[in-house]
């Protein structure tokens, strides 16, 4: 059974769907925000230097397997986690009481540990970066995009 990642890329590549890409220095990278764990799954790709998970709400977290599940196959989680070994860490923000996002943040602290930037805001809104925009979501991620996608002096 494919993963949603799975269905995701393919996706993408059929209807030609193009990220937004950065210069960084020689390199260049992608930057896609979603709700969905997936999202970590572009980590894969080695052009992605700068992957945010915001609110990750799918599968809905029915269960506590559920609750817990980031929709990869185990190839593409050790994928990420060699990728956030090797530099590239991942970047997530979520409301910490925002029931839908169920346990994902938990379980990627477990794979990712150090490699994974949890901002976890006080309250119960759900879209940190759009209708429910808070300050500091927006600020988190404008930083780590500087300090990622930006060429340094």
């Amino acid at each position: 059974m494919a993963s949603l990642a799975d269905w995701e890329r393919g996706s993408h590549a059929a209807d030609g769907f193009d990220y937004p890409t950065y210069r960084r220095g020689s390199g260049t990278g992608i930057v896609v925000i979603h709700e969905s764990p997936w999202l970590t799954s572009e980590v894969v790709d080695p052009v992605v230097i700068a992957p945010v998970v915001a609110q990750p709400a799918v599968p809905l977290p029915i269960g506590r397997r559920r609750a817990a599940d980031l929709n990869l196959s185990a190839s593409d989680l050790e994928a990420v986690r060699s990728r956030v070994d090797a530099g590239c860490p991942v970047l997530g923000v979520r409301y910490r009481d925002d029931w839908i996002t169920g346990t994902r943040f938990e379980t990627l602290r477990s794979y990712l540990g150090d490699g994974f930037i949890a901002v976890e805001l006080e309250g119960h809104g759900h879209a940190t970066l759009t209708d429910h925009q808070h300050p500091d979501a927006v600020d988190a991620v404008v930083t780590f995009f500087r300090n990622r996608l930006l060429a340094p002096s």
